[in-house]
């Protein structure tokens, strides 16, 4: 069985694939022809934000969360914080970085690296969708 979360991050790589190849002229066009908001295209492409290695381990089903959870995982842009992230839930009230990653991020420039490619993200799509 395919999660709502494996789902999402596989709709947010198909959505980045049809814009890349020119498929869709816009995000806008995508919501139309999807039936969702712009806003929720939007919320789908930021699960892009997630480290790879988690979007691997969401896709693979190693790891298992909403797309609301993934969303949270989302409060830092550094990748080693959102893997600490992951273990939390987005209702025992508002996650905070541990105090040596504070400020940490897009105003140092300090971000994760690494590659990502999943070859079955429109595996996924065709299965779930």
């Amino acid at each position: 069985m395919v999660t709502a979360g494996a789902r999402a991050v596989a709709l947010a790589h198909y959505i980045e694939d049809a814009l890349e190849a020119g498929s869709f002229a816009s995000a806008a066009e995508i919501a139309e022809c999807l039936g969702v908001t712009r806003a929720r295209v939007s919320q789908v492409t930021a699960l892009l934000g997630l480290a790879p290695r988690l979007q691997e381990q969401v896709l693979m089903g190693e790891v298992v969360m909403s797309g609301r959870g993934l969303r949270h995982c989302l409060s830092s842009a550094v990748w080693a914080v959102q893997e600490e992230v992951r273990h939390t839930s987005p209702r025992r009230g508002t996650w905070r970085p541990p105090e040596a990653l504070r400020g940490v991020g897009a105003s140092t420039g300090q971000y994760g690296q690494g590659s990502y490619s999943v070859a079955n993200h429109h595996e996924l799509i065709q299965s779930g969708m």
